[in-house]
């Protein structure tokens, strides 16, 4: 199953178990289909099915993506866009200023008795 060649969708990432798409303010997460092996597409569909299981449990929630829809089946999930980029590329700027910050002169072993500002 793929939606690559439709006139308003973007691919976004292809990952191991999934195709994900931004059509509009909605992301659609497709189970992934590989070329000549029904296990390894079975796989993904049950990786997809268990994804949506879990988005239906937790309901709505501020610290996770608004689940929209999936069918009865399950192998396609549809969730908000969110245009403030993706949790990847924010662990990866983060980790980063991490190690810039921690890569600064070295901490006194002793501790003032003042505050400084």
């Amino acid at each position: 199953m793929s939606l690559l060649g439709e006139p308003d969708h973007e691919l976004l990432m292809v990952g191991v178990f999934a195709e994900i798409y931004r059509i509009g303010n909605i992301v659609k997460k497709l189970y992934r289909r590989v070329p000549d092996d029904d296990i390894g597409t079975k796989e993904n569909i049950k990786a997809t099915h268990n994804e949506a299981s879990i988005y239906i449990l937790l309901g709505d929630h501020p610290r996770i993506a608004k689940f929209l829809h999936t069918n009865p089946a399950k192998t396609y999930i549809e969730l908000k866009y969110y245009s403030n980029g993706n949790l990847k590329n924010f662990i990866e700027s983060t980790s980063l200023l991490l190690k810039y910050a921690s890569s600064g002169p070295a901490k006194s072993s002793r501790v003032s008795s003042t505050f400084m500002p």
